[in-house]
């Protein structure tokens, strides 16, 4: 018969009648993938020597048995790409029904314009799989032969109650909100959508941020965990890269010079490893699980820091961890986006007096009232009672060192006016300095707050502190509907907690270090008391501080909060060396700069702790 066939049929046209051959992920990718000028530094054919880390990861996706695959790794280290490399696979090879979450519903359409579209309008195979019908392929939804891929946001509940769906993407899963309204989390919601198929595909990833965050919760959770060991070019020992190994000349002046002097030492050998070395030793490395459960293999994860990177060299790791070392967010965001380890803060709640025994040793000795001379910026917060009103003045030098300036209570809105906008507070170099912006809590006497703030544009904002979990998100913006009833005067939701952290790391970092945080000598036990009067505790996921006692008196704190959140919208810049102040407002205009004024000098600067 087959020699038969050979007489009647081409060689072209028996192949055709041959089953389609078996690809793995990286090669479908390494066959088909182009990376496009728009997206990619390095445009051109996909090559998966390039990354050899990924190959593993990719083919995973091909492996009958494992339902959930779970990628915790660091920024730029190609791991959305992975993501789209299995999508792509899947719409040419095994099509079935798809459901791709983002953080939010407009990422969902910001990635769709700018990088699933345009992937799948570059590659062959995937543009003649789309439905012929235009209408069939949206923005949010795309109709192939045999599929249906859906975008969808992780704030919006509707977006996930869609049809079920055999394969599933959660890009970022650290930036979800923990719940939508009154249903489940949702990656919870998204995963129901996959129950029903036996051969489903869960796939996530994302750069971790707290241990209670979702990526490091599955990271845990998984029957397999597994880091990427590489070999020493001198002794050959198999070891996974950690950041204890990174050395550099201990007596370096500048953070730059660390950028061409260091090296990685080999845990066994002690020989240098450089840059040079690492193209060789990532094409020879495997991922070796750290921890396997025996018999089970459903759910496997993936540990990605930047040290595999082919981008990113051992000196600009280096760099980039002397340069945040001195600064809490900064070193957050390098053990988050570097090392791609959450972040564990340490947050042993001492007793109150011990507390208060810790807040003296940050007193200096200037006098209340007085700005000492590195300050360039004063902010205020106001904590507002039935009876009057907390305020604190806090001084920030540029690299967000800060100095209480003055504390107290005042009964009338005259008198904080006055506080606030009136006076003048001399520096320790003799000028004189007027509060930038203040904060002032509108969870009481709300009408009255946002009458104060529209008189006051542009050097008030009336804030409230959020009901529901802002995932991180330090503060968010008056909705146009509440600016346009209510003015300037329209609250900013604020995280409280985020800020109350924020001043913690503060009183942690060394007094004489950059960014550190001071009180003035002699300040009043009752600001002590206040300070010290909530304890940081972790419920369902989420952190809150709480009163050590029902009757405890937590004010002056809640004004300190106020004040960082003014200085964090003022948004003043962590730039060394530089000592510029404010402009001096006109007096004649009665201290109040006008809204175009304020636009032009705060607006541009707004966020810089984000």
């Amino acid at each position: 018969m087959a020699a038969n066939a050979k007489k009647i049929f081409f060689a072209e046209e028996i192949s055709a009648f041959d089953p389609p051959k078996q690809l793995t992920v990286s090669e479908w990718a390494d066959r088909y993938r182009v990376l496009l000028p728009e997206t990619s530094s390095e445009p051109g054919p996909w090559k998966t020597r390039r990354t050899p880390y990924l190959r593993a990861i990719m083919d995973s996706f091909n492996e009958t048995r494992v339902e959930r695959i779970t990628i915790c790794a660091a920024t730029q280290v190609g791991k959305t790409e992975a993501l789209l490399n299995c999508l792509g696979y899947l719409i040419h090879r095994d099509p079935g029904p798809t459901l791709y979450v983002f953080p939010t519903v407009e990422l969902a359409e910001f990635s769709s314009r700018n990088r699933i579209q345009p992937m799948i309008e570059a590659i062959d195979v995937l543009r003649e799989r789309k439905s012929p019908v235009h209408d069939e392929f949206k923005l949010l939804e795309m109709r192939f032969y045999g599929m249906v891929l859906t975008l969808a946001g992780a704030n919006s509940p509707a977006s996930l109650a869609s049809r079920p769906c055999r394969y599933i993407f959660l890009d970022e899963t650290d930036k979800y909100p923990l719940s939508i309204r009154e249903e489940a989390s949702p990656i919870e919601l998204a995963i129901e959508r996959a129950k029903t198929y036996w051969d489903r595909k869960i796939m996530e990833v994302s750069t971790p941020t707290v241990e209670t965050g979702n990526i490091w919760r599955s990271f845990q959770a998984a029957d397999e965990v597994c880091r990427f060991h590489v070999a020493c070019p001198y002794c050959g020992h198999m070891q996974v890269l950690r950041f204890e190994q990174l050395k550099w000349p201990q007596e370096l002046d500048d953070p730059a010079e660390a950028e061409g002097t260091t090296w990685y030492e080999c845990e066994r050998c002690k020989q240098p490893i450089r840059d040079l070395h690492k193209p060789a030793m990532l094409l020879s490395g495997r991922w070796l699980p750290d921890r396997k459960r025996h018999g089970i293999r459903r759910h496997i994860a993936f540990h990605l820091p930047t040290f595999y990177s082919p981008w990113v060299s051992f000196g600009e790791i280096a760099t980039k961890f002397l340069k945040a070392k001195n600064y809490p967010e900064q070193l957050q965001n390098f053990v988050n986006s570097w090392l791609a380890e959450p972040w564990r803060e340490d947050y042993s709640n001492l007793q109150q007096h011990e507390a208060i025994a810790e807040l003296e040793e940050r007193m200096l000795p200037y006098e209340r009232g007085t700005v000492p001379k590195e300050a360039v910026l004063l902010t205020a917060g106001v904590d507002v009672q039935e009876q009057g009103f907390y305020f604190v003045l806090r001084a920030w030098a540029p690299d967000l060192t800060s100095w209480l300036v003055w504390e107290g209570f005042i009964d009338t809105w005259e008198g904080l006016e006055a506080v606030l906008f009136e006076r003048r507070y001399l520096t320790e170099d003799g000028e004189m300095m007027t509060v930038e912006l203040a904060c002032i809590d509108s969870g009481h006497r709300a009408d009255e707050v946002y009458r104060f703030c529209n008189a006051h544009p542009g050097v008030t904002r009336a804030v409230k502190g959020a009901s529901h979990d802002m995932r991180g998100r330090p503060y968010q913006p008056p909705s146009k509907e509440s600016r346009s009833q209510l003015g300037w005067g329209a609250p900013w939701i604020v995280n409280t907690a985020y800020y109350k952290d924020f001043i913690v790391r503060r009183q942690r970092i060394a007094p004489g270090l950059p960014g550190a945080w001071y009180i003035y000598q002699g300040v009043s036990q009752e600001y002590l008391r206040h300070m010290t009067s909530e304890v940081r505790i972790q419920e369902r996921g989420r952190v809150k501080w709480v009163k050590r006692s029902s009757h405890a008196q937590n004010h002056l704190w809640d004004a300190e909060v106020y004040a960082t959140i003014a200085q964090d919208m003022y948004g003043i810049r962590a730039r060394p060396g530089t000592s510029e102040r404010p402009p001096k407002r006109d007096e004649a205009r009665g201290n109040r700069p006008s809204r175009r004024a304020y636009a032009g000098w705060l607006e541009r600067r707004s966020g810089w702790l984000r």
